[in-house]
């Protein structure tokens, strides 16, 4: 086992021993969103299926058109319908937005631009061959492959997927995670507070943020500080779960227990305690191939590390590299004057290229002063505070915490 190590080792172990989700299931398209499809889709068919009509007007050949002239109306057409016949020349169709456009038609006039009648309508001007005209497979090709396997699935691609008219789809399952929250004094919310008791944070917190990631079905529960009980409770997760995620009990303290934990699961234990604050107790373990990532039971701390090493694995495991935060940096909009002897990251607001710290509270255990953040900055270890207008490293979240 590794100790005390740098975050960047810390990530490129946990991304060494993770292992994609290779499980696959067919789904209907209505609940595929943000899952990774698990073969190439095809095109059946062009889209459109047929010349088109982009508007609602008449529909004509443009031979011999020019202003002033007037044409015979012999029939009309709407979308979801055909027109039986052949459109000479001299003659027109009104056509609705959508409707197959008839043989011997190549251009559609705005219902708007003519004027009409009955029996016959008056060109405005000339009109040009294929003019306002929708061609078959305009969209896309029959035969082209439109999505390919391993791409995730958003609203656009869904929608792709419905117009080529498929309705079921092969995808990989999503990742199965493990949530467990581990602490005596910990109760749940609803339930009355004793003396020493504290409200459960973490279990909310952390599978809301896993549920919002597409980490679906996320196994939550919590459990005493009893090695024994954590032990049991992670090995019948295992048998529902691809990893486990834990908070609380990596510590020095009495009631630290994920060093007994360990090896009662006969672990490969990989590291423990990372050079960064808050949750510098991080330890990640393999548990018959099954990652096991614990993490501190402060609720900031569960956070950060969470962003910097949760999402790394769980971007291995379910082929999603977007998960991990992007990097960059801004323009510090006040200064951050206290001491970083470790590295230190601190909650803060990045908005076009600036950088602003919302609170002074910065303990691991708040909470409430993540409201609003979108970002974490990272200070290098050893510094003696940042100053106003100076650049600094960011992390950036998905979204903001509120």
């Amino acid at each position: 086992m590794e100790k005390n190590i740098e975050l960047e080792h810390a990530v490129e172990l946990i991304r060494k021993h993770a292992k994609p989700v290779s499980r696959i299931k067919r789904l209907p398209i209505t609940e595929a969103l943000n899952y990774r499809l698990a073969e190439d889709l095809i095109a059946p068919i062009d889209n459109p299926p047929f010349n088109r009509s982009p508007l609602d007007g008449f529909t004509f050949n443009h031979a011999g058109s020019e202003a002033g002239k007037k044409l015979k109306i012999i029939g009309c057409v709407y979308a979801g319908e055909a027109f039986e016949g052949y459109v000479k020349e001299g003659e027109a169709v009104r056509i609705m937005t959508g409707a197959p456009i008839p043989e011997g038609c190549d251009c559609v006039i705005r219902l708007e631009d003519c004027t009409w009648d009955d029996q016959e309508i008056m060109l405005p001007k000339a009109m040009k061959a294929y003019e306002n005209y929708c061609f078959k497979g305009e969209d896309y090709a029959a035969q082209t492959v439109m999505i390919h396997k391993g791409e995730r699935l958003g609203p656009v691609h869904l929608g792709i997927i419905a117009s080529m008219g498929i309705d079921q789809i092969m995808v990989y399952d999503a990742v199965r995670v493990g949530l467990l929250v581990s602490g005596s004094e910990i109760v749940q919310p609803g339930s009355a507070l004793g003396p020493g008791k504290i409200y459960d944070t973490n279990l909310t917190l952390l599978t809301s943020v896993l549920a919002s990631l597409g980490m679906k079905p996320v196994l939550a529960d919590f459990v005493c500080d009893e090695a024994e009980a954590v032990s049991a409770k992670i090995k019948a997760m295992m048998k529902e779960c691809d990893c486990i995620i834990t908070t609380g009990g990596v510590s020095v303290g009495d009631k630290d227990i994920f060093h007994e934990v360990v090896q009662l699961l006969d672990a490969e234990q990989l590291f423990w305690r990372v050079k960064l604050k808050p949750g510098t107790p991080a330890m990640f373990s393999m548990v018959e191939g099954c990652p096991l990532l614990s993490l501190s039971g402060n609720p900031f701390a569960a956070l950060v590390t969470f962003d910097l090493m949760g999402r790394e694995l769980l971007a291995v495991m379910s082929g999603n590299e977007a998960l991990v935060p992007k990097r960059q940096t801004a323009i510090l909009k006040q200064p951050f004057q206290k001491r970083s002897g470790n590295r230190r990251f601190i909650r803060a607001q990045a908005i076009k290229g600036e950088v602003m710290i919302n609170s002074d509270k910065h303990s691991s255990g708040m909470l409430a002063s993540m409201l609003g953040c979108n970002c974490l900055i990272d200070i290098a270890a050893g510094s003696e505070g940042l100053k106003a207008g100076e650049t600094v490293k960011i992390v950036m979240l998905e979204e903001n915490y509120e």
